[in-house]
């Protein structure tokens, strides 16, 4: 089933036109939903360069994510798998996502603490963070605006984990690719608040949905 939320986000990634997850847990979800999977294997299910790919994979091996094994196949292939432990959080973290329809799953999105990396710390809701960013800083954006619609500039730059100079890129970008509306507010036009656009909002609902029946 978990295969179903790999395809779900990718399509999210695809209507959206922008990436979803952050590299390394990119990675996580695709052995969550493989159980193992060659170096190759792996390779192809990835959006990065060959030498982003085996960058990201070093980072994980060092914080102690991942592990791997000959084939038992070809003993000359090395198959990744998640570590134990990382596969129960992950699939517990999915289950709180739904449970609190990703409220506590924002609070993950933390920037990487390659030291703390190796000993997950439990979160709130049952969310349990690996100390590594999972969400891109424009699905950041977006996920919050879905929960917060109309939310004005400050508060959404408080709600995520980037730079103000990376915030304000993303937020410019999106704004430009039509995902993001902004409008003056009521009370005070000198402020500006920011939506979803409709289909946008539609699209984050359908691959939220998936996540809710695999929780189920």
């Amino acid at each position: 089933m978990a295969q179903r939320i790999v395809q779900a986000l990718e399509n999210l990634s695809r209507e959206l036109g922008i990436a979803v997850l952050t590299p390394e847990y990119e990675l996580l979800i695709a052995l969550l939903a493989a159980g193992s999977l060659a170096t190759e294997e792996l390779c192809e299910q990835s959006a990065l360069s060959r030498s982003g790919f085996f960058h990201a994979l070093d980072r994980l091996k060092h914080w102690q994510l991942i592990d791997c094994a000959p084939d038992p196949h070809d003993r000359r292939r090395k198959c990744y798998h998640l570590v134990p432990e990382v596969a129960a959080i992950l699939a517990n973290n999915l289950r709180a996502f739904s449970e609190t329809e990703g409220r506590e799953a924002m609070q993950g999105t933390g920037r990487a603490d390659p030291a703390a990396a190796e000993r997950p710390a439990p979160g709130p809701g049952g969310y349990t963070s690996l100390r590594l960013p999972h969400l891109t800083c424009d699905y950041q954006i977006l996920l919050h605006l879905y929960y917060r619609p109309g939310a004005c500039n400050g508060a959404v730059a408080g709600a995520i984990t980037a730079s103000p100079t990376t915030f304000h890129a993303a937020l410019t970008r999106l704004v430009g690719m039509g995902l993001v509306v902004r409008h003056d507010d009521a009370s005070d036009k000198r402020r500006k608040r920011y939506d979803l656009a409709r289909p946008v909002r539609e699209a984050i609902a359908r691959a939220n949905r998936v996540v809710a029946e695999w929780s189920g």
